[in-house]
Formats: structure tokens, C-alpha cells, sequence
């Protein structure tokens, strides 16, 4: 059996709805160019906290910062209901990152 750390990664990953995010920036007027944008800015996000990200893994339990992470991941989301536009989606993706 798998460990629940390998379980937790597949079931956050295991997401149908990953392709309909570029349906869902469109639909709300956003052109190509923008919604390439946000996924750079995710990507950049993503790569620039990784370092920190594992020094912080380090010293904090890792039940904590999963529950963080998915807290902070959901006001990500939160702000894309809110905020339906460019920055607010921009705020999610860093959020999310």
C-alpha cells in the first residue's frame, strides 16, 4: 500500500479540471496573451518559492504545511470567485504557487 504522502500527491494532482482553466479565463474576456500571462506568473511563483518552500519544510511538521498549503491554496480559489478579472486571478495563482 501506497504511503499516505504518495496517496495525498496523486488524489492534489488527480484533477480533471486542470484543462478547463484556459475555458474559464476566455470565457471571462480574457485574450490568449493574458491567460498565458498567468500561467507564466504561476510558474515563476511556483519556481521561486521552491527553495524556501524546502527550507521551510525543514523545520515545520508536515501535517502543518499540508493543511497550510491547502488553506492558502483555497483563498486562491476564494479570491478567483471574488475577483473574477486578471488580478484577481493573478492573486490566486500566487497564492496558489
Amino acid at each position: 500500500m501506497a504511503r499516505p504522502a504518495v496517496r495525498w500527491a496523486l488524489l492534489t494532482d488527480l484533477i480533471p479540471i486542470y484543462p478547463l482553466y484556459a475555458l474559464f479565463f476566455a470565457d471571462t474576456g480574457m485574450s490568449a496573451g493574458q491567460i498565458s500571462s498567468l500561467l507564466a506568473i504561476w510558474s515563476a511563483v511556483s519556481l521561486v518559492a521552491e527553495v524556501p518552500a524546502g527550507a521551510v519544510a525543514d523545520r515545520v511538521d508536515r501535517r502543518l504545511l499540508i493543511a497550510a498549503a491547502e488553506l492558502v491554496r483555497s483563498v486562491g480559489f476564494a479570491v478567483w470567485a471574488l475577483w473574477p478579472g486578471y488580478p484577481g486571478f493573478a492573486m490566486g495563482f500566487v497564492l496558489w504557487g
